[in-house]
């Protein structure tokens, strides 16, 4: 691949606090979502910029990734703090992120939104969460392991949504790792994929041409239409961005 390249698309990866225990912390990306993003065929570039100047960014970007990481302060979709075992995000870098899916929206840039990305996606248009599903539901499937270890589970995928028409496939195995969900939908966004026990595992907005959040890891789901195709779909919606935008 030539970077550089007219027709490789430039997806800004929305970044991650690599350490949040240093003064000032660092920030980075998982490797894991930019071999994804080149084997799908793009260029992933690290959108460190603060909230003000996003707008900016993504004009000159042709997608950008909301990556997975810790939960949403509560205070952000206006509830307070219920849960014991909340691992909430810095405040300033959860900002970002709400600041990404609205103007991504906003602009007509595809948004992919992964595991916290999609409630991240939920939450920037007005949805709401559930901040623990142990603790609220007593019929569930696993959705996170123990310590760091993901899980497998299946998803069932709306017929009629974009997500169906662009993979394929109406049922996948997932790898899974989350202990959070949406609970009220936003506005303009859809539910297009649910766990056989219900809990939400993607959402679409209706009037976007891809601004898709799947709570599972595509990045580490072996099935070929929920791993790598969610990967291949999101490239395409960015090359066709990056055709308009160059002209």
């Amino acid at each position: 691949m030539t970077i550089g390249a007219r027709s490789i698309p430039l997806i800004g990866l929305a970044p991650l606090f690599i350490s949040e225990g240093r003064r000032p912390p660092l920030l980075g990306a998982r490797p894991a979502y930019v071999d994804a993003l080149v084997a799908a065929g793009a260029c992933p570039v690290v959108l460190a910029t603060p909230p003000n100047l996003v707008d900016e960014a993504l004009r000159n970007l042709d997608a950008v990734v909301i990556p997975g990481g810790k939960d949403i302060p509560p205070r952000f979709y206006g509830n307070e703090a219920e849960a014991s075992n909340l691992d909430p995000m810095s405040e300033a870098l959860c900002e970002l992120y709400l600041a990404v899916a609205r103007s991504a929206l906003t602009l007509g840039v595809p948004c992919l939104g992964i595991c916290l990305g999609s409630q991240i996606i939920n939450v920037a248009h007005g949805g709401t969460l559930i901040q623990d599903l142990e603790a609220e539901r007593v019929q569930l499937l696993p959705h996170r392991g123990k310590g760091q270890r993901d899980v497998s589970h299946s998803v069932s995928i709306e017929p009629t949504s974009k997500l169906f028409e662009c993979l394929g496939v109406g049922t996948a195995e997932v790898t899974s790792h989350h202990h959070q969900a949406v609970r009220d939908v936003g506005t303009g966004l859809k539910v297009v994929a649910r766990a056989p026990d219900g809990v939400v595992e993607a959402v679409e907005h209706t009037e976007a041409d891809f601004h898709v959040g799947v709570t599972w890891h595509p990045e580490r789901t072996d099935d070929a239409h929920a791993g790598k195709g969610v990967f291949e779909v999101f490239v395409a919606a960015a090359r066709r961005r990056r055709e308009t935008r160059l002209g």
